[in-house]
């Protein structure tokens, strides 16, 4: 009887977004202590690191980010994946070109995306 039917309505969308950047920010700090880069910081959708360890974090930030929208063979990325286990429903996904987040030209991280 204590619910708030209109603020779960005007919550969800930004409830979502926090997710995605939440769900990003995990495989970020993961990935940044795989490859043994520990000194870092982040809040929300901005990450730190030590000047030595830039292009690094450049590329996971851009890639993680890939790898949280990027669609499986089934057409769904890591949270439409979660989505669709809880709900059983599809979630639509945009037209930005992932592939052009993650590319190297050379080695340099070339993307009109994200950190550059």
């Amino acid at each position: 009887d204590d619910r708030d039917l209109s603020g779960e309505r005007t919550g969800i969308a930004p409830n979502f977004v926090h997710s995605l950047d939440a769900c990003h920010m995990r495989l970020v700090v993961s990935a940044m202590a795989r490859n043994g880069i520990t000194d870092i910081w982040s809040v929300h959708d901005a990450f730190g690191c030590h000047p030595n360890h830039i292009e690094d974090l450049r590329f996971i930030i851009n890639k993680q980010f890939v790898n949280v929208h990027q669609a499986d063979e089934n057409g769904r990325g890591v949270l439409a994946r979660l989505y669709y286990e809880i709900t059983g429903k599809e979630l639509k996904a945009g037209d930005m070109d992932l592939s052009e987040i993650s590319r190297l030209v050379d080695g340099e991280l070339l993307s009109k995306y994200l950190v550059s």
